[in-house]
């Protein structure tokens, strides 16, 4: 129950061993009702994640068939653990815990072994080899038109660029969110990103252009289908998860997950973009993220007002935020 005045409660508690719920015997707006805690709390989960993370640092150079095998058979060992599975068609596996929530154990990543960059990105971005000869420059004489033909810019100039994957990784948001600047969009770029910053993202003003770097990872869903999340690698804490977060993790907007080189991660998921951010009418999003072309993610983002979603429909890969590059100069 809520606080109460002087910090006192007055009550009368009947104990039981029954394990289901008696049954309510008053009924009323003025009338308080308590909730019971998971058997399997956060600190649990937490706990578990985190003793996965040394498991899969070790088995990550097996072929794939045999860390699947590896990794599911560890888990089935611990108590808190009703089933576990590879969620096609990504390579991570999917545990379910015993109170039915879940969470993520990812296969590491192919990590990039290119040249610098952001030096090789943005060079192989400009070149002009890929522009039409028929393109003539934006200073060409226009013919007159009876009426103006739209153009259909976003109805906003609110922009965001993010990074949410390891420093290994090609970093495109700064040059792209450098060039939209330039065109006029009032741009923020994140470097790493938490749920608190996303949640300001359309605070302000609905996004008119997106472009997120991310690692996307699949997972079951409640009614048996496949979703896609979004890795924002922030680690999860126990304060945060029975705290602000509480609300977003039971009602499947947030997932856990764990790799083999950090604390427990927090993703996000289609309900989190559907419910927590605005996009304005000829909005842009792009995703640099495996299998973030999937319609189930996409539908998060178009519900939330997108005006066209683009991503990858398979395995990204590290060499991925160089298209992006080439795509957002031609735009």
């Amino acid at each position: 129950v809520p606080p109460q005045p002087g910090g006192k409660l007055f009550a009368r508690i009947k104990t039981s061993t029954a394990t289901t719920l008696p049954p309510v015997e008053l009924a009323g707006d003025d009338l308080y009702f308590p909730t019971y805690a998971d058997s399997i709390t956060s600190e649990m989960k937490l706990g578990f994640l985190e003793s996965a993370s040394p498991k899969l640092r070790e088995w990550k150079e097996l072929p794939v068939d045999q860390w699947q095998a590896n990794v599911m058979a560890w888990a089935l060992q611990n108590p808190l653990i009703e089933s576990a599975e590879v969620v096609p068609p990504a390579e991570n596996v999917c545990v379910k815990f015993k109170d039915g929530t879940d969470a993520i154990l990812l296969r590491a990543p192919r990590r990039y072994t290119g040249p610098s960059v952001e030096s090789a990105a943005t060079a192989s971005s400009k070149t002009k080899a890929f522009i039409p000869a028929s393109y003539a420059p934006a200073t060409r004489s226009v013919p007159p038109q009876a009426e103006p033909t739209p153009h259909n810019l976003p109805d906003s100039n609110g922009a965001i660029t993010a990074f949410s994957l390891e420093s290994t990784f090609p970093n495109s948001a700064p040059t792209i969110g450098r060039w939209l600047s330039q065109r006029g969009y009032s741009v923020t770029t994140y470097g790493s990103t938490t749920i608190d910053q996303i949640l300001t993202w359309s605070a302000s003003k609905p996004i008119a252009a997106l472009f997120w770097q991310s690692h996307g990872v699949t997972y079951r869903k409640q009614d048996g289908s496949i979703g896609i999340s979004l890795v924002t690698y922030q680690p999860a804490t126990k304060a945060l998860s029975d705290g602000r977060y509480a609300a977003m993790i039971k009602n499947q907007e947030l997932k856990l997950a764990a790799d083999a080189d950090e604390k427990p991660l927090y993703a996000i998921t289609s309900e989190f973009v559907r419910n927590h951010l605005e996009f304005a009418p000829n909005s842009i999003v792009l995703v640099d993220a495996c299998y973030g072309g999937a319609k189930e993610l996409a539908n998060g983002f178009t519900d939330a007002g997108a005006g066209s979603y683009g991503s990858w429909n398979w395995l990204s890969g590290p060499y991925s935020g160089t298209p992006f590059l080439r795509l957002f100069d031609r735009l």
